[in-house]
């Protein structure tokens, strides 16, 4: 069986974190952005306010279609 990547860069590629994709991709600085980028801990950069949680969200309908007037997108 042919592979693209040997075991060494295969075990380099799992090593890549969002993090760095962002700071590789992105104009954000290391210093900018927590290193988990799904977990703030108190230290990280950008404190949040609260811990997002679906309380905090508006109730979301079912989407079975789509309403083009619903929008009013003020087209007339």
């Amino acid at each position: 069986m042919y592979r693209i990547f040997t075991d060494a860069e295969i075990e380099e590629i799992r090593q890549v974190r969002l993090y760095d994709v962002i700071i590789n991709s992105t104009d954000v600085k290391p210093g900018e952005i927590q290193k988990r980028v799904f977990f703030w801990v108190k230290g990280d950069p950008c404190p949040q306010p609260v811990q997002l949680n679906t309380s905090l969200l508006e109730p979301c309908r079912h989407l079975q279609g789509y309403d083009y007037f619903e929008v009013g997108l003020g087209v007339v």
